[in-house]
């Protein structure tokens, strides 16, 4: 589960990182 819980979190900061530049 720990892969599965640093890929979500790779992908909230891509999502927030785009929001942002956005």
């Amino acid at each position: 589960w720990v892969n599965r819980f640093a890929n979500a979190g790779d992908t909230a900061m891509e999502v927030a990182g785009n929001t942002a530049l956005r």
